[in-house]
C-alpha cells in the first residue's frame, strides 16, 4: 500500500481532525468508484491506528499507579506504625479515601463526606 499521509494528502504532523476532514473530502470525491473508496478508507485506519497506538503506549496506567500508591502507604504505615500510633495510619486512610473517591465522584463535599462515612463504619 502506498503511504496513506500521501492518499489523503495530509502531512504527518496533521491532526486527527484535518485527517478526517481530508479523508470525507476524498470520500465525496470519488463516491461510487468502490476501489478508491476503499484505498481511503484504509489509509484512514491506519493513521488513526498508528495514532491510538502511540497515545496507548504513552498513558500511564492508573490502575498501576493507585495499587502502587497503596502499596507504599500500607509499608510506610507498618513501618512507622510504633513511632505515631494508629492516628497517622487512620489519616492516610481518610486522605487517601478521599482523593480516590473525588477522582471518581467529581465533587469533593460529596467525597469527603462518604470518606468520613466509610472511615466511621470501619471503626465501629
Amino acid at each position: 500500500m502506498r503511504d496513506p499521509y500521501k492518499l489523503l494528502g495530509v502531512d504527518r504532523d496533521a491532526s486527527e481532525e484535518e485527517i478526517r476532514s481530508a479523508r470525507n473530502f476524498l470520500i465525496q470525491q470519488y463516491a461510487g468508484h468502490e476501489q478508491s473508496e476503499e484505498a481511503i478508507e484504509g489509509a484512514y485506519e491506519k493513521i488513526i491506528m498508528k495514532s491510538y497506538q502511540q497515545r496507548k503506549k504513552t498513558k500511564i496506567n492508573l490502575k498501576t499507579k493507585r495499587l502502587f500508591f497503596f502499596a507504599f502507604i500500607a509499608c510506610w504505615s507498618i513501618a512507622t506504625s510504633a513511632e505515631n500510633g494508629p492516628a497517622f495510619q487512620l489519616a492516610i486512610s481518610l486522605f487517601s479515601c478521599i482523593y480516590f473517591l473525588n477522582d471518581k465522584m467529581k465533587n469533593l463535599l460529596r467525597a469527603s463526606t462518604t470518606g468520613c462515612v466509610l472511615l466511621q463504619e470501619n471503626n465501629s
